[in-house]
């Protein structure tokens, strides 16, 4: 008797964790499927285009939405607040188009309404460059290594391999590295593009510095349209034993810098 009851209370625990194992399986699974179907995590957003005239980002939003009314954007940038309207495709989706600024400030929020009421925050981007249609995504820098000439003097030698640049799959970008020492470009290197692998590389340069000199390495490519984006690799300084030390990166060195074609113009 003692021993059914002993195995009786172990087929009730048994039974009753099955239970709560089910219970939180399936609250789970309903926080998966509310997740999977949430607008915020499903929206896409793709850039289509700039207006070069008027430093623009053209970009599509395409969300999935069931049960919605009225649904539209909400476009907030610095300056404006829009309403976009959204057209139901066949598949379910909502697709809309906007355009934000390029020039700074160009940070904006794209928010989901209905009927008019603000429902969800569909994207919060600070800075509009980082969706350009083409955009800077990786590289392998060699770090830069000082050899000390006669008295103070000396080179630096550096080189940028595997830069790879989403977006630029035709490889009509022309690409470069540019090394700038105490603030003034002193050295540039183009990059040249395997057609295997899709990825740019710049020849090894050498260039003349010394001891207490800064330097600061970018990646520049320009675009068909002739819009130029600079992205910072990083920044040294050369120390008094010749060691080359990396430096924190300035508050500017975050985004890419953008060179409209009349800038580019001017300095050519």
């Amino acid at each position: 008797m003692q021993f059914f009851k002993k195995n009786q209370k172990q087929i009730v625990i048994f039974f009753l964790f099955a239970v709560l194992l089910v219970g939180v399986r399936l609250t789970i699974g309903k926080l998966q499927e509310t997740i999977d179907n949430s607008p915020e995590a499903n929206v896409r957003i793709t850039s289509t285009g700039i207006d070069v005239e008027n430093h623009q980002l053209l970009l599509d939003a395409a969300v999935p939405l069931k049960g919605w009314k009225k649904p539209a954007l909400l476009l907030e940038t610095e300056d404006t607040s829009t309403e976009i309207s959204l057209t139901e495709t066949k598949s379910g989706l909502f697709i809309g188009s906007f355009r934000v600024p390029l020039d700074q400030p160009n940070s904006f929020q794209l928010y989901l309404t209905d009927e008019g009421t603000v429902q969800k925050r569909l994207r919060d981007c600070d800075n509009a460059i980082t969706l350009l249609p083409v955009h800077f995504r990786k590289y392998n820098l060699l770090t830069p290594k000082f050899e000390a000439g006669n008295l103070r003097n000396g080179v630096i030698t550096t080189e940028v391999s595997d830069i790879c640049l989403e977006g630029d799959e035709d490889g009509s970008c022309t690409v470069e590295l540019r090394v700038y020492c105490n603030g003034i470009l002193t050295k540039v290197a183009p990059a040249t593009r395997d057609a295997e692998s899709g990825l740019y590389c710049s020849e090894r340069i050498e260039v003349p510095c010394r001891r207490g000199d800064a330097l600061w390495l970018t990646i520049a490519y320009q675009d068909t349209q002739n819009i130029e984006c600079e992205v910072t690799l990083g920044r040294w300084e050369i120390t008094d034993n010749g060691d080359v030390q990396r430096k924190p990166e300035l508050a500017q060195d975050i985004y890419p810098t953008l060179t409209w074609p009349e800038e580019n113009n001017k300095t050519a």
